[in-house]
């Protein structure tokens, strides 16, 4: 009796070293690198018919996010897309020729949109330093900037 339950625990360790052995050596997915993101548009504001079944209007929001590689995706209505290498170099390069500091230093002066139901968009731009919001409704100095306009010019 010992020698044969000796053999079956034996085959049971043989068991789990085959399975730890097809583990190890199996081949793991590399994990997807990331996407930064260069800028993220917030739009808010106004009043939106809801495309739920009570139709009742609500606030409009939407959000785009442009990423490094050049994919862009953008909420209400859901779309997406891909901006090309050259619109990706010129948006990076915008946003690193931006002097923000004077904008984050100037109060608020503006009307927004969303005073009169329109729509607000601010933007959120990833710089070497860190995320640097920007609202031209309450600082129209920040419309007047590289990176802005660049974004504008790429959404259209």
């Amino acid at each position: 009796m010992p020698t044969q339950r000796r053999q079956t625990n034996m085959h049971r360790l043989a068991a789990v070293v085959v399975v730890l052995i097809g583990v190890v050596t199996t081949p793991v997915a590399a994990a997807p690198r990331k996407d930064p993101v260069l800028v993220v548009v917030d739009g808010h504001g106004g009043n939106c018919v809801r495309a739920d079944a009570s139709g009742r209007g609500g606030l409009c929001q939407t959000l785009t996010t442009i990423r490094r590689s050049g994919r862009w995706s953008s909420t209400t209505p859901t779309r997406s897309g891909r901006f090309t290498a050259a619109e990706v170099n010129e948006l990076t390069d915008a946003i690193a020729r931006t002097d923000f500091r004077p904008i984050r230093a100037k109060g608020p002066d503006g009307v927004c949109n969303g005073a009169f139901d329109g729509t607000d968009l601010s933007y959120t731009f990833t710089t070497r330093t860190g995320r640097v919001h920007v609202d031209p409704c309450t600082t129209p100095a920040a419309a007047d900037t590289p990176a802005l306009r660049t974004v504008q010019k790429l959404l259209g």
